[in-house]
């Protein structure tokens, strides 16, 4: 029961405390509704006020807004009215600056002749019709004619030759890699300038009339035509400076060449009037010196001629616009390759003149000059190659023109060797070395150091006449020139059996090709021309040679024939007697007959000393051998004819018929081939 009574009190506390918080709340309530209704008749009264205010403030905005475009549209007009009254004022306002030069204010002329272009574009589009533009078109013109006289005055002022010691330098830098030089034709300052021109020109001022590319052009050609004519005049005055003056040759070898002879041509060996046999050795003024070929001075020019159109290239592509670059570029070196091709013509025409009196020695002259265009021709080939074709076939038809006239020159040589003719006043009367043989080995000898160029040449002059591109390699190369010198050496032999036959005497007939053929194989020996040919895939020439001289050495011994007749007794005076019994009784016959053998000895053998004395063997090694082979061939046969006839009683003056001892024999053999003896 407690515990039901101490509930009911429990809920009883706990009902009379929510009572008094519903009280609390009613109480509340109340009072926010008495808050809500003031706020609303605040808010009512707000929003009519605010009615009344935007009922007054609405037409005064409206007003103000209109009044505020009308203010921009007058700032506006008035702006764009000075906008076109500027234009109208352009004329007049630059054109003092216009008028006068533009040197040493060229941004601001620029920039008022953009202000032209300006005003002439609005006018060309609101009132073509009018005076300004006129005006102004006539300003634009000037001002445009002023920057072109200005592009022109510059490149004029500042376009200098460039000096021969500069260029001497740029051509000995391609082999010396320490010292770098570097070619600049025009100042920073000129050259931004003259890019500021072009620019200007080419773009918001471009005109088809004027044309300042072409002047660009001439005036750079011009200075690069007086470079290479500051450099000829310094070859020139090398060479007037020289001792002996202008005509003095300058180059060594040049006598060396001079003394070659020149080789008859086929029509000379068919009767037709001869040339003389050898060119002039006499130093002085011929004509033949006179237009002797400078090839090392043309090999300067046409490096110099590359390194400075090299260099005009790299300048113009600073200033020319790209899409006129290749025309531009090709106007510009016209004249110079011309004066080079020229030069170059003028070479061939003297090449031309001096083969057409059989003077190939001036092919030595074109070697070095081919040899040197071959290795630079990839140059030219890549500072051409955005030119026009004919520009760019310019250098290669030189070359191939120089390599056609040599090649014919190769091939007139080998066959005026052939077909030589066989004169009595161009034979040594003594047998030695013929000038041909000394003037042939020497000529093909000095194609060694230019094996590729020469054949080079040959190869050209083949695909000239079969049409047919070969590939040009070393070995091909070496091939031609080796088939070339087989070809020189067989038709050599064969003028040289020719002119042995002038000869009278078998033995000086044989003694004449033995020389020479010695001669021919020594010198292919010495030189390497031999190597040459077995590189070249020509074997057995030196066993050929070798053959040929030891028939000749069998043919020359052929002199000892009567000699020998003497010595090998063939009709024998003692027979029945003993020989060497000086007791021995002889009939007259018989003692006649041993006289007759003594005296057909000593006949024959001064016969033989007196014409062999006159005989000439150059080679040391050659004379020795002969006259060894002479005194093993009868030095022991006269010992035993001597011995055996000497003792007998044959006569009361032996020394009459026994002239000679063997050691007097021997000495005589000794002297053959010395006309000094």
């Amino acid at each position: 029961m407690d515990d039901i009574s101490l509930r009911k009190r429990q809920l009883d506390d706990k009902l009379a405390q929510e009572k008094n918080i519903l009280a609390f709340l009613k109480d509340s309530l109340e009072k926010t509704d008495q808050i809500t209704g003031n706020m609303l008749d605040i808010l009512s009264k707000f929003e009519v006020r605010i009615h009344k205010l935007e009922d007054t403030i609405v037409p005064v905005h409206r007003e103000t807004d209109d009044l505020q475009r009308r203010q921009a549209n007058i700032e506006k007009c008035l702006s764009a009215l000075d906008h076109v009254i500027s234009y109208h004022h352009v004329s007049t306002n630059v054109e003092h600056v216009i008028r006068e030069s533009p040197t040493g204010e060229l941004d601001a002329y620029i920039k008022n002749l953009e202000r032209v272009l300006d005003a002439i574009e609005f006018f060309k589009q609101n009132n073509p019709n009018c005076m300004e533009l006129s005006n102004l078109t006539s300003l634009r013109d000037y001002g445009r004619d002023s920057l072109e006289k200005e592009f022109r005055l510059i490149l004029n002022r500042h376009s200098r030759p460039v000096p021969v010691e500069m260029i001497i330098k740029l051509v000995e830098n391609e082999t010396d890699s320490k010292e770098i030089v570097k070619l600049e034709h025009l100042s920073e300052k000129v050259l931004e300038d003259l890019c500021t021109i072009t620019h200007w020109l080419n773009g918001p001022g471009y005109d088809e009339v004027v044309d300042f590319m072409s002047v660009y052009a001439q005036i750079r050609s011009n200075s690069l035509v007086r470079s290479l004519q500051g450099l000829k005049d310094s070859f020139v005055s090398k060479v007037k400076s020289a001792p002996g003056g202008i005509n003095t040759p300058t180059r060594k070898g040049t006598a060396k060449r001079r003394e070659l002879r020149r080789v008859p041509s086929k029509s000379e060996h068919h009767g037709l009037p001869r040339r003389t046999s050898a060119i002039p050795t006499d130093v002085g003024t011929s004509k033949e010196e006179e237009e002797e070929i400078d090839g090392a001075n043309y090999i300067v020019f046409c490096k110099s001629l590359l390194r400075l159109i090299q260099s005009e290239r790299e300048l113009m592509k600073s200033i020319i616009p790209e899409q006129s670059q290749s025309t531009t570029f090709d106007t510009l070196i016209q004249a110079a390759m011309e004066d080079f091709i020229a030069e170059g013509e003028s070479i061939i025409n003297i090449l031309k003149r001096h083969f057409g009196k059989h003077n190939y020695s001036a092919i030595q002259q074109v070697f070095p000059i081919l040899k040197a265009f071959n290795a630079i021709q990839p140059d030219f080939y890549v500072t051409l190659q955005e030119t026009f074709h004919s520009t760019q076939r310019q250098f290669p038809t030189l070359i191939h023109a120089l390599e056609s006239v040599s090649a014919k020159a190769l091939d007139d040589f080998a066959d005026g060797i052939k077909h030589g003719p066989d004169k009595h006043s161009n034979m040594p009367s003594d047998g030695t070395v013929h000038e041909l043989t000394r003037n042939t080995l020497i000529f093909m000898e000095q194609l060694l150091p230019y094996t590729e160029t020469v054949g080079s040449m040959l190869v050209t002059m083949q695909e000239d006449q079969s049409g047919n591109f070969l590939t040009r390699e070393t070995e091909l190369f070496v091939k031609f020139v080796s088939e070339y010198i087989q070809r020189v050496l067989g038709a050599l032999g064969l003028n040289l059996e020719l002119k042995a036959r002038v000869y009278e005497a078998p033995t000086l007939s044989s003694l004449f090709l033995l020389n020479n053929y010695n001669y021919i194989v020594k010198a292919l020996q010495r030189s390497g021309l031999l190597t040459l040919l077995q590189e070249g895939g020509i074997t057995g020439v030196e066993d050929q040679y070798q053959q040929l001289i030891t028939e000749h050495k069998g043919t020359y011994q052929k002199c000892w024939n009567k000699v020998l007749n003497v010595l090998l007794e063939m009709e024998k005076p003692m027979s029945g007697h003993k020989a060497n019994d000086p007791q021995a009784k002889l009939k007259d016959k018989q003692r006649q007959m041993i006289k007759d053998k003594f005296k057909g000895f000593n006949t024959e053998f001064e016969e033989l000393y007196q014409i062999q004395k006159t005989y000439a063997v150059p080679d040391t090694q050659l004379r020795d051998q002969l006259r060894n082979e002479n005194v093993e061939l009868i030095l022991p046969l006269y010992t035993t004819f001597r011995e055996k006839f000497a003792s007998l009683p044959f006569t009361k003056n032996p020394e009459k018929y026994i002239k000679y001892s063997e050691e007097d024999v021997e000495v005589m053999m000794k002297k053959f081939f010395d006309v000094s003896a």
